[in-house]
């Protein structure tokens, strides 16, 4: 049997918390309002939404059995628990369609039924729930919640066919993570009637929910909408383990692909592990000060040697590069300190080909592709 035991008072402490989020004036009379429970070895989740805003707790358990998930209604939930004597709570699954809280039983609903506001789908596409957990820790770093430009606060979401791209920008470094880098750079491009292309901008907020709701799952399959998207998580063995939704952001992203889509005339400077470039901006973040961002960088014979000094300290490191070239490329930089530590954080145990363009009297953008990804950095004043 799927259960799980834990404080009572966490409990109703935690659905308290949650049915402000359910059951709004915006949902509609055949929308249910509901908590989803998704319990596995380690915790149990639990989520709300009403169609634009989704909520989520964590709830420490005193023990659990099996991973599994279930919906019910909040409000006969929480009328049940409040009744229940004693300390601790135990619930379980059972196959009749009920969840049995203490010596009670609540229905379940289907998940179907889910309380989010029905949309018709314009693009969808599965992958492994580990590839989109690596391409949101890729992206979301780069949004910019605060901008008065709403859609920089989002990361944009492209599907064609079976290609997924999703791209963040905050008008200083622009990251892309597709399944193929070289297909991202040409999604719309491709005139062809039975190639599908969707676009839409998902909340920054909302995908770091989402990255923390994927996690011990199998697969998620991504449906956008003309005004919302939904991402749903399975188990291996096929089963729903958690649907969360969300709107989608009104406006009109930038034209990334002017910038990333045709990387003509940058020369490969090096190659770079990330590990490496990761502590040595740690060492940078130590002793910065909000009034200089800025470290230099310079690329000179397959060296890289990267300095900074504040009032608090100095830092002068080298990195020797991977594969050295035929005609190493000389240049130098002066980067974001975190925009770099950004960049080399999010791609652990991977090694990044950095490339530049040796024109001086050009904006010389700083290139740096991984595996899965590019990401490029705009140098400082």
């Amino acid at each position: 049997m799927n259960t799980f035991s834990t404080n009572k008072r966490s409990l109703m402490a935690v659905l308290s918390r949650l049915v402000k989020t359910a059951g709004t004036k915006r949902c509609t009379a055949e929308q249910r309002r509901l908590v989803t429970f998704v319990v596995d070895s380690a915790n149990v989740k639990l989520s709300t939404a009403n169609g634009e805003s989704v909520q989520c707790a964590v709830l420490e358990a005193d023990s659990t059995q099996g991973n599994w998930g279930a919906s019910v209604n909040i409000h006969d939930l929480q009328r049940i628990v409040r009744a229940q004597i004693g300390r601790d709570i135990t619930i379980a699954s059972s196959a009749n369609g009920t969840l049995d809280v203490g010596t009670a039983h609540v229905a379940t609903c289907d998940s179907k039924s889910d309380g989010f506001i029905p949309f018709d789908t314009t693009g969808e596409t599965t992958i492994p729930s580990w590839q989109l957990a690596d391409f949101l820790a890729r992206t979301i770093y780069a949004t910019d919640d605060s901008s008065s430009k709403y859609a920089l606060g989002g990361v944009q979401f492209e599907i064609a066919t079976r290609e997924l791209a999703t791209i963040s920008t905050d008008g200083r470094r622009l990251v892309l993570a597709a399944t193929s880098i070289p297909a991202a750079r040409i999604m719309p491009l491709v005139d062809e009637p039975c190639i599908e292309f969707s676009t839409g901008i998902i909340p920054a907020g909302f995908l770091r929910i989402v990255s923390r709701a994927v996690v011990g799952t199998a697969y998620v399959h991504i449906e956008l909408g003309s005004r919302n998207v939904r991402f749903t998580a399975f188990s291996s063995s096929d089963n729903i383990v958690a649907r969360l939704e969300s709107r989608l952001i009104e406006g009109k992203f930038p034209k990334w692909r002017d910038v990333i889509g045709k990387p003509s005339g940058y020369e490969v400077i090096g190659m770079v592990d990330a590990n490496d470039l990761a502590s040595v901006m740690r060492q940078v973040k130590a002793i910065a000060t909000d009034d200089k961002r800025g470290a230099d960088f310079l690329w000179c014979d397959d060296v890289l040697s990267i300095t900074y000094a504040s009032e608090l300290g100095a830092v002068c490191r080298t990195l020797t590069a991977i594969g050295p070239h035929d005609k190493p490329l000389t240049l130098a930089l002066k980067l974001d300190y975190q925009f770099v530590l950004d960049l080399a954080a999010s791609a652990p145990n991977q090694v990044l080909e950095f490339r530049g363009r040796p024109e001086p009297k050009k904006v010389n953008e700083l290139f740096a592709e991984g595996v899965d990804f590019v990401s490029v950095i705009m140098p400082m004043d």
